[in-house]
């Protein structure tokens, strides 16, 4: 549904610009499950038994499907021209092994500025920021170990990005913890440094980039478009 949505806004952004044709769009979509797990299956799958008469009926396109577990980390470092493309695989598979992350953090998280969008780049580094300490859970004191080791200006960001998210998410968890229990009140407290770390990129993005479309936007964070739209009434 999220690719449909994503094609969806391209096609409606080629009618706002007045173009002749809509533009050939190729979806990809980057998965991490193991072999065991379920693979991407046709829309029609989801419809459940029907007729072929009507079968025909249902919208259908193919997706280039990417499985970056099957990629080794050599095809990946390759794409070093193609940071968007290398830095994004390598943190979807690699995220939930602590051990890769404290080697090659700073790698990871910083993308270089492409196309003339500096901003975009650091909303994507904020964005891998959070990803990062969701996935691998890293505790305050290792989380600022990593950050030391980044180079300016991204040091001061990911210290910023910290401070001004996981701390006030801390603060709020560590308050209900009194009544809920420690250990308990700090991951609630996590859940909602994520959150709204999530939400201040998202709006950081949209005040950027007003001319992102609702679907747009919510293909690229992965969240629901409703989200996104709530967050530009805000604006």
């Amino acid at each position: 549904m999220q690719l449909g949505n994503y094609l969806r806004s391209i096609q409606e952004e080629d009618i706002r610009q007045g173009r002749k044709h809509f533009s050939l769009t190729i979806p990809m979509l980057l998965t991490q499950h193991s072999p065991q797990e379920q693979a991407l299956q046709p829309l029609s799958t989801y419809y459940g038994p029907l007729p072929s008469a009507l079968a025909e009926y249902i919208p259908a396109f193919s997706v280039v499907e990417v499985n970056v577990q099957t990629l080794s980390d050599e095809f990946i470092e390759n794409l070093q021209h193609h940071l968007w493309l290398r830095n994004v695989p390598l943190v979807l598979k690699h995220a939930r092994n602590a051990h890769y992350m404290r080697q090659h953090f700073s790698r990871v998280l910083i993308f270089a500025s492409q196309a003339g969008a500096p901003e975009l780049s650091r909303l994507m580094f904020r964005a891998t920021f959070l990803y990062v300490q969701q996935m691998a859970s890293f505790t305050k004191e290792e989380m600022m170990d990593l950050i030391q080791t980044l180079p300016p200006p991204y040091e001061q960001e990911g210290k910023s990005t910290y401070e001004q998210i996981f701390e006030a998410g801390f603060e709020k968890g560590l308050a209900k913890g009194q009544a809920k229990g420690r250990a308990e009140g700090r991951a609630e407290g996590r859940a909602e440094g994520i959150e709204l770390g999530l939400e201040r990129a998202l709006l950081a993005f949209l005040r950027r980039y007003p001319t992102w479309s609702d679907e747009e936007v919510a293909a690229v964070f992965e969240v629901p478009k409703e989200v996104v739209s709530r967050l530009r009434s805000k604006l």
